[in-house]
């Protein structure tokens, strides 16, 4: 079955949003919401780079930071509360 499936269709396995060229973004979600939210992720995101572009080369992260980055963003997030408290005992 694989073998037949285009490109956008094995991407969008993978990811809940993709940027084809000429085609739009498509979107998937659990809801109607959750998709039109991962569409205005990915609209944000194109506007960064193409901002970013008008200013000139724009550099990629080494795949390293990228895979700490993606890490981070997975890992279980604390409380706000946690965070004042690491702070107040900073003398903050």
């Amino acid at each position: 079955m694989a073998q037949h499936m285009s490109s956008a269709e094995l991407m969008l396995r993978r990811h809940q949003a993709i940027l084809l060229r000429q085609h739009g973004s498509p979107t998937c979600g659990g809801t109607l919401e959750e998709a039109c939210h991962h569409l205005e992720r990915i609209e944000h995101a194109a506007k960064v780079l193409w901002l970013a572009q008008s200013f000139g080369r724009v550099n990629r992260l080494p795949d390293d930071l990228v895979a700490r980055l993606n890490a981070a963003r997975r890992a279980p997030r604390r409380p706000m509360g946690h965070a004042r408290n690491e702070m107040k005992s900073c003398g903050s």
